[in-house]
């Protein structure tokens, strides 16, 4: 049943998939934490597995598109990906696809709604 319950949890699913793999980690799917506490490093010390995409981090834009026809099926707008290629172009230690991948699952809810990433 979609109710907001569901669909909040839903999303801290989702963002937390994209930022620290399949684990407990802030409302993530697994059942609870797998190896230790949750780390935002990029390495999934603290999942059970990851979603993994060979992308070049030094081409943001290559990035958002790609990540858009995956995610999305092409349908994220040309604003809203210009936008989140300007938030996370400048990210450390090679976080820009987990950057875009977390926006990017908020932005399908927002295009839903009036277009603007809120």
């Amino acid at each position: 049943m979609l109710t907001m319950p569901n669909v909040i949890n839903l999303l801290n699913g989702l963002l937390s998939l994209a930022k620290y793999g399949m684990s407990g980690c802030n409302g993530g799917f697994a059942e609870a934490y797998a190896y230790g506490a949750c780390v935002d490093d990029g390495s999934y010390s603290s999942s059970i597995g990851y979603l993994n995409i060979s992308l070049d981090e030094a081409n943001t834009t290559a990035i958002a598109q790609d990540l858009s026809l995956v995610l999305t099926g092409g349908r994220l707008s040309d604003e809203n990906r210009i936008m989140i290629e300007q938030a996370c172009e400048n990210q450390p230690n090679n976080s820009t696809s987990r950057c875009i991948m977390q926006l990017m699952v908020c932005s399908v809810l927002a295009d839903k709604c009036d277009g603007a990433i809120y």
